[in-house]
């Protein structure tokens, strides 16, 4: 849900046309940091499932005979797998996180800083520390 913030507290440069290019510019990097996240959470699982299934096999090498070789073997597999995704996805956590760096660097440019609070996501100008935009997270 999209709020307005009433006319006195804006200023000419953030009012009209441009506050819809201020909304565009926020979803994309919104979305963005929505992007980065995901991969970084599939990075992050992909190198725990790898770690774990490495400490099965070390365990199932040094404790001959306990483990059969059909556990073995889908550890192993687990691991090779876990570990080419990893190797996949930390190229575009870092592209992402460019990507989302490049989106903010913008705004900075332009002496707006985006805050995240509670319940609410604030375009906030730096120079006079007004609020251009006040959006809702649930909305």
């Amino acid at each position: 849900m999209n709020t307005k913030i009433s006319p006195p507290e804006r200023s000419a440069l953030f009012s009209g046309e441009n506050e819809t290019i201020w909304h565009k510019r926020l979803d994309l990097f919104l979305r963005a940091e929505y992007i980065m996240k995901r991969f970084q959470l599939i990075f992050a699982l992909s190198l725990g499932i790898c770690l774990l299934s490495i400490t099965f096999l070390g365990f199932g090498l040094f404790s001959a005979q306990i483990i059969t070789a059909v556990p073995f073997t889908l550890a192993l597999l687990t691991t090779l797998i876990s570990a080419f995704m990893a190797t996949f996805f930390k190229p575009l956590v870092r592209l992402s996180r460019s990507h989302r760096n490049d989106l903010s660097r913008r705004f900075y440019q332009n002496h707006i800083r985006v805050e995240f609070q509670d319940n609410a996501i604030l375009l906030r100008n730096i120079r006079n520390s007004q609020i251009i935009i006040y959006r809702s997270r649930h909305g």
